[in-house]
């Protein structure tokens, strides 16, 4: 009988931080609707605002990912999210959905950016082509690029993390086996110069994590030792105080690197 009034309690418990976390959820969605229903900010002043911004800031994210997570893709919202980037001077931006719907989906997402910043398009980088201005891939460093400077924009799954890490080690065996690489000059500098080969970008400085659920998904596994971790709600309706929000907390981690 105990254990039976024990169940009832913590499904009734549950069932209220359900609905506590339901009415949070609608409460920040409509706030940020009519938020930006009314808000009179043109994108060039938002834009500007930024990279004032971020120049009082004594350090800036190279490389920010977002993970997108269970939540479905709004194409528009992570387009301003790559216009804002621009803006803050971050030289790579990935987006990480691990069921792959990004990657399957670039081409329409790259139509939608176009139509949408048809002006800011010229500054997107789509893929493995690196920009021609030499954007910086110096992690955790303020890299004071001035306004509106190319980006670069990856999409990455599940799998792309572990077939890096396959391929890397299958390159490894093989070079060992050829007398190419003794096994005792490989070492973490190799495997993380390598893996860049295969990723195309640098270890992210920055992941967002977008949606209720803190998870990682899975996200580049060998790649984020040293990667710093901020949620948001969602990156639908995401606003561009959102963003410096992001930014702003960056900034004031203290990285110890394990020290």
């Amino acid at each position: 009988m105990l254990r039976v009034l024990y169940r009832i309690i913590w499904t009734f418990i549950y069932l209220l931080c359900s609905f506590v976390d339901f009415v949070k959820s609608m409460t920040v969605s409509l706030h940020k609707k009519y938020t930006n229903y009314y808000k009179t900010l043109r994108l060039e002043d938002e834009l500007k605002l930024i990279t004032q911004a971020v120049k009082h800031m004594d350090k800036t994210p190279s490389h920010i990912v977002f993970v997108i997570g269970n939540e479905n893709i709004s194409f528009r919202d992570l387009g301003n999210v790559i216009v804002w980037c621009i803006a803050a001077g971050v030289s790579f931006i990935s987006f990480y959905d691990f069921e792959g719907e990004l990657k399957k989906e670039e081409a329409h997402f790259r139509s939608i950016v176009s139509e949408v910043h048809k002006k800011y398009s010229g500054y997107i980088v789509w893929g493995n082509k690196y920009p021609a201005n030499g954007v910086q891939n110096i992690n955790g460093t303020k890299n004071g690029m001035d306004f509106l400077r190319k980006v670069k924009v990856k999409m990455f799954s599940l799998t792309d993390g572990k077939e890096n890490i396959v391929k890397v080690t299958h390159e490894l065996c093989k070079s060992v086996k050829e007398n190419i690489l003794n096994v005792s000059d490989i070492n973490q500098d190799v495997i993380d110069r390598m893996i860049g080969v295969h990723s195309g970008v640098p270890d992210p400085d920055l992941a967002v994590l977008c949606g209720s659920l803190c998870c990682t998904y899975g996200l580049l596994p060998w790649q984020i030792r040293v990667t710093e971790f901020v949620q948001v709600h969602s990156h639908h309706n995401m606003s561009f105080e959102d963003f410096l929000c992001v930014l702003y907390k960056y900034n004031k981690c203290e990285q110890r690197f394990g020290k």
